[in-house]
């Protein structure tokens, strides 16, 4: 019984993973336009998402970013991955039963106790923040110049995600 209750308590903390989405509670993508062609994105995953997937949808955003504000190519210049820990702590419990004999004016009785002690249940949450530089030209830097197309279909094909309306 008490795994079945830890199960249905993961379930309901945790549900599905997180979707591509804006940010809703504490889970989604936000962004942050710090100059025309520049973007702190962030998203956050809940429990039921592996860090990987939280990675990939901050590029993705990334890119859908670059790709509606009319930029062609992406440049990461600063990004940290970075896992929250939650947890939920379920009570002990304790059972007793008891059996009583009458004898007369007497009675006789015995107990048992059974005591399950409690479980502490730890969510981890992965976080991605990148933040980005946009270009309409490919830039001539050191490091990784994102395609913003290309990842965009990349990974929207990969986790099967449609592209959110322009902002």
């Amino acid at each position: 019984m008490r795994k079945l209750i830890a199960i249905a308590a993961a379930v309901v903390l945790t549900g599905c993973a997180t979707s591509y989405k804006p940010l809703s509670g504490n889970f989604g993508y936000t962004h942050t336009r710090l100059a025309p062609n520049i973007f702190e994105v962030t998203f956050r995953g809940n429990a039921a998402m592996k860090p990987e997937q939280a990675s990939d949808y901050a590029l993705l955003r990334s890119a859908e970013l670059s790709l509606v504000y009319g930029y062609r190519y992406f440049v990461i210049v600063s990004g940290k991955s970075a896992v929250a820990t939650s947890s939920y702590v379920m009570p002990g419990q304790a059972n007793t039963t008891t059996t009583a004999n009458a004898y007369g004016n007497t009675v006789r009785a015995q107990s048992q106790t059974n005591y399950t002690p409690g479980q502490t249940l730890v969510f981890e949450m992965p976080r991605t923040t990148n933040t980005v530089i946009a270009s309409k030209e490919k830039p001539d830097v050191n490091g990784i110049v994102y395609d913003a197309e290309f990842i965009w279909q990349e990974l929207a094909t990969k986790h099967k995600v449609e592209r959110a309306p322009a902002l």
